[in-house]
């Protein structure tokens, strides 16, 4: 039970094994079923929370279908993708893998373009997920 109706605590609460998230601002009868679904082995969740916790999952799926549009991407793309998301210029990658400035620029286009990215922050997202850069 808490007073908080951010996001944030709740995703923490079910990160370190929460079975339940109730607003004190809650009515006796939602207390009562709330302790009736967690003492049953069931999760409750505080109905004005709960849109959060939907748009989260629906977030992270798209993540995981585009871990597994991994695949699609050519042999030299999946090479490439780490050292852009480690930061590396398109010089430094090029002369790394002696290929030319605009061989490099080419295949980041594509790779964007494949994984549908717009921005180079989702790029190094994706290959934290995917664990293709160590931190």
């Amino acid at each position: 039970m808490t007073m908080h109706d951010d996001e944030e605590y709740l995703f923490r609460a079910l990160k370190i094994g929460a079975s339940g998230y109730l607003l004190k601002n809650a009515h006796d009868g939602e207390m009562l079923e709330a302790i009736r679904a967690v003492y049953s082995g069931g999760i409750y969740i505080y109905p004005s929370v709960a849109p959060a916790l939907v748009r989260e999952f629906l977030s992270n799926q798209e993540v995981d279908e585009k871990i597994n549009s991994y695949e699609l991407l050519s042999n030299r793309e999946q090479e490439i993708l780490p050292l852009i998301a480690l930061g590396y210029g398109n010089k430094e990658i090029a002369q790394k893998l002696f290929i030319s400035v605009k061989t490099v620029e080419a295949h980041k286009t594509s790779i964007m373009h494949k994984l549908e990215f717009e921005k180079r922050t989702e790029l190094v997202h994706y290959a934290i997920k995917k664990n293709l850069i160590d931190l």
